[in-house]
This record gives C-alpha cells, sequence and structure tokens, in this order.
C-alpha cells in the first residue's frame, strides 16, 4: 500500500506559475456550491480565478509536480485574489460580467483587521481524508508564529463538520456562529462559525 498523501507531499509557501491553472480549477471545485451562481461554470470560473490569484498569498501542497491542496492566507494589507473587471468581462461579456464581478465582490475584497485568516482550504477529492489538509493548516500556523501573528482565524460551515473537527484537533476554538438560513436553499448551507486559534506567549 502507497503512502498517504499527507506523508509525501511538500508544503510550500507561495504558488509555483505553471500551477496557477490547476489552482483555479481546485478552488472553484471545492466552492462549487458558492461559484457557480456567479462565476459560471468550471471553465469560465477557473479562467478568472487563475488571473486574480496572489501567489505569494497562497500555501499549497505538491505530490512531484502535482498540486493537491492550497490554502490562502488573508492578512491586514490584501487578500488572496485580485478582484479586477476585465476577466470578469471577457468570460460573460460587459454587462453580465460587471453585474458577476460586483456579486463576487464581498469573496475577494475580504481583509483581515487583525490577525491573520486562513481561507480557500481546498483539497484534490483523490487525496482526502488523507492528511493533506492537516499538513496545510499546520503549516500555515507556523508561518503566522514565525510573522508575529496573535492569533489565526477561519470560518467553517455547517455541512462540513469533518473540518471542524479538523480544526478543534490544532487547536482552534469556535467563537461565534452566524446564521443564514436564507442561503442555504442557494448555497447549501445556512450558518458559518468563527474559530480563532490563539497562540501562547511561550
Amino acid at each position: 500500500m502507497s503512502a498517504r498523501a499527507g506523508d509525501r507531499v511538500e508544503v510550500r509557501l507561495g504558488l509555483p506559475e505553471g500551477c496557477r491553472p490547476a489552482a483555479a480549477a481546485l478552488c472553484y471545485e471545492a466552492f462549487e456550491r458558492k461559484f457557480a451562481p456567479i462565476l459560471g461554470t468550471l471553465e469560465q470560473g477557473a479562467a478568472i480565478l487563475a488571473q486574480g490569484l496572489h501567489a505569494d498569498a497562497l500555501m499549497v501542497a505538491l505530490d512531484g509536480e502535482r498540486l493537491v491542496g492550497m490554502i490562502a492566507l488573508v492578512g491586514p494589507r490584501r487578500g488572496f485574489f485580485r478582484h479586477r473587471l476585465a476577466p470578469f468581462v471577457e468570460q460573460h461579456g460587459r454587462l453580465r460580467g460587471a453585474m458577476r464581478w460586483l456579486l463576487f465582490g464581498p469573496f475577494a475584497w475580504h481583509r483581515q483587521i487583525d490577525g491573520l485568516t486562513l481561507g480557500a482550504v481546498a483539497v484534490h477529492r483523490d487525496v482526502r481524508g488523507q492528511g493533506v489538509g492537516t499538513r496545510l493548516v499546520q503549516a500555515a500556523l507556523a508561518h503566522a508564529r514565525e510573522q508575529g501573528f496573535d492569533a489565526v482565524s477561519l470560518g467553517v460551515i455547517d455541512t462540513n463538520p469533518g473540518a471542524r473537527r479538523l480544526y478543534e484537533r490544532l487547536g482552534f476554538e469556535a467563537r461565534a456562529t452566524h446564521h443564514y438560513p436564507f442561503l442555504r436553499r442557494w448555497l447549501g448551507f445556512g450558518a458559518s462559525t468563527q474559530m480563532i486559534h490563539q497562540f501562547g506567549s511561550a
């Protein structure tokens, strides 16, 4: 039996340029329920995301040259996605592209005022449950501590209890839950919980 993917992957800060299309597709597929109504098809959405990803704001997991996981680091200065109108217009035309660009704003314009937020946690379906997500979060926490952050936060939706259990094992604590019952039919979830990992003073 081959080794678990989490044991053999290389986790690094920064997206290799050759992996940009794969990262865009992975991000889209991980959040397809949210992204499809706004970005369009996988081909359209991946094309938009590929043009906007900030390579240096991503922590990635590589199995050889194959991208199998990613996590975004959202800090005080900027997010992980450059929200430009042009890619939306290229994929959807002037009017529809502008409307979709505006609708995607809440996903792209988020900035963390204090501390570091982990976003867009995505693991390829072929290696889920093999420790890749754990490796990514651990690497992101180590990076945050090295950069002098006091805390790291993230959000987890109510339909992903497995992710919440993972974050709790890695030291995150639930702080607040926000309920959005009107989103359940459209996006597939009705609540999101903010979780915080607070670093000790040692």
